[in-house]
């Protein structure tokens, strides 16, 4: 009788449930980095350069300097040219009507997701699969820049929420992976698609998921999507042959190739390596679910397991995967770490909340400290070390930026010093300090980052070292500036006043070449050839040389 604690006394202990404050984090969390900064490096200045050509009238085969550009499906670039009509410039820049598109696919991606958590474990267990998502570093990069990836992050959510609803709503069910397929085909072309139909053929092995309902679902989802899948291929072969040829010999497999060539490689450790921290704390959680997992509804174990071993085999088969690919892992790690989550001792509770709380806290403390470096000098080590980073930035002080960090540190605050911490508050607690850091990041950083990762300040300074006679030569088309690196086309085209051209652009042969190379290779020119050379802010070891050659 020591033990008993009376009813009314364990009821007062649970913490209170506030649907409200959910979706107040998860706006939170997907607003910064939207909003305010240039186009950052390595893919938003080709993905919006793609944008621009569609909205010329490339709207199946976009082109960029003479070249098809048709890594994937251009779902993306066809919905981020709508919204850059629509919005730009009259309600947001350029950029941002952009990025809207991200913004818009990640809302869904994580109302899926919290759907698939609520279907397959059970009421309340969707905020939980939320939480451990915006929680995780992976989905912090990606599900705030522009491309594909967040349309197929959705594709992949969907999936899994449809897989879930086939046991109670089949037209619902068939509707979700209907979408799913043909987002994930239209996003990352084959790879996604094959994937997601091997999961369908493969879950009725399992007595568990050899339902009626779930086949109906499937049949529903093939007769709806089937026809639309081969909509983009036949339309590309129709009226775009040479594109079509493009896209099915170089680019149909994704990551993997064409029908040209596949290429095939083995990089199981680079991805258990990155897992470590793009998938964290969802590793870890699901860790003491499969310590759990003789009380584990035995259809989310064979779902689950089912697809990391399938989604690490086509990573596996890349040979550089991308860390984005990740999320085909980080989805059923997130699953199955939400599962046990109420059921943690409270010593593992205790010990994930106090982590969160100290990595974040020890973050938040440094991003402040820098600011306050950064712009006005103190703590002079601080100063110093940010300096050597970024020597050339110039502080921008603006009060909105500081309003929106001072209003979210104390909410943070607020939010760690509950008590009676269960599993899910803990899992509350580190999404929230993710996003307090991510927030201060994009707030109080965000010029100081801006100026690291976007390529103006470098078009810039080589506008201002041309001589006078140099730049009317360029403007007035006497002479052109030619080169081969898409990256700096593509940076050089949008923020800067002279055009740079490709080799299968220019009209007539050019003196000036722009490029990339290392030290030693800069060595090897010589000092009347080099015109300019300088570097994107951060980026040390690929050097930018403007180099000068007369025939």
């Amino acid at each position: 009788m020591l033990t008993y604690v009376p009813e009314h006394l364990k009821q007062a202990q649970r913490p209170d449930e506030w649907p409200w404050a959910l979706l107040f984090l998860v706006f939170v969390w997907l607003w910064p980095g939207i909003i305010s900064h240039d186009l950052w490096r390595p893919d938003e200045p080709t993905i919006y350069a793609a944008i621009q050509s569609v909205r010329q009238g490339n709207i199946l085969a976009p082109i960029l300097f003479g070249e098809y550009y048709l890594p994937n499906s251009p779902l993306f670039l066809w919905l981020a040219s709508l919204s850059q009509s629509l919005f730009s410039p009259w309600a947001m820049e350029s950029y941002t009507a952009v990025r809207l598109i991200t913004a818009l696919f990640m809302a869904i991606a994580l109302s899926c997701a919290g759907g698939a958590g609520r279907e397959l474990l059970g009421k309340y267990h969707g905020r939980s699969v939320v939480l451990i998502l915006i929680g995780t570093p992976g989905i912090m990069i990606f599900g705030h820049m522009m491309g594909n990836t967040p349309i197929l992050f959705a594709a992949i959510c969907a999936f899994l929420y449809g897989i879930g609803l086939s046991r109670r709503k089949v037209w619902s069910a068939g509707i979700l992976i209907a979408g799913a397929w043909l987002c994930g085909f239209w996003s990352d072309n084959l790879p996604p698609l094959l994937f997601m139909w091997l999961i369908c053929a493969l879950l009725p092995f399992s007595t568990t998921w050899r339902k009626r309902s779930y086949l109906l679902s499937i049949v529903v989802a093939s007769f709806l999507s089937l026809p639309l899948l081969i909509i983009y291929p036949y339309l590309l072969w129709t009226y775009h042959q040479d594109a079509f040829t493009v896209w099915h010999t170089q680019h149909l497999f994704g990551a993997l190739g064409g029908t040209e060539k596949i290429q095939l490689g083995f990089s199981s450790l680079r991805i258990l390596k990155n897992l470590l921290w793009f998938a964290m704390p969802a590793w870890i959680l699901s860790i003491f679910t499969i310590y759990k997992i003789k009380t584990l509804n035995k259809s989310i174990l064979y779902l689950t397991l089912l697809w990391i071993l399938l989604a690490f085999i086509l990573l596996s088969l890349q040979n550089y995967p991308q860390n984005h690919q990740l999320i085909y892992l980080l989805l059923p790690l997130t699953l199955l770490g939400a599962a046990k989550l109420d059921d943690m001792r409270r010593g593992v509770v205790a010990f994930i909340n106090w982590f969160g709380i100290a990595i974040f806290g020890i973050a938040a403390v440094l991003v402040w400290l820098m600011f306050f470096a950064v712009n006005y000098g103190f703590p002079p080590q601080l100063a110093i070390i940010s300096s050597q980073f970024n020597p050339y930035f110039t502080p921008d002080w603006n009060y909105f930026p500081m309003l929106l960090a001072c209003s979210f540190t104390p909410i943070w605050l607020w939010a760690i010093t509950r008590k009676n911490i269960r599993g899910r508050q803990a899992v509350t607690n580190w999404a929230a300090g993710m996003t307090l850091v991510w927030t201060l990041l994009m707030s109080l950083f965000l010029p100081w980052i801006d100026s690291l990762k976007s390529y103006r300040p470098a078009v810039m300074a080589m506008h201002e070292s041309l001589t006078t006679e140099i730049k009317q030569s360029l403007i007035n088309q006497q002479d052109c500036i030619i080169s081969d690196n898409r990256h700096i086309l593509t940076a050089w085209n949008e923020y800067g006043k002279i055009p740079v051209y490709s080799s299968n652009q220019s009209l007539f042969k050019c003196s000036y070449h722009l490029s990339t190379m290392n030290k030693e290779s800069l060595s090897y020119l010589m000092q009347n050839e080099i015109i300019w050379s300088g570097n994107r802010r951060g980026q040390r070891d690929d050097i930018i040389v403007l180099t000068y050659h007369k025939d």
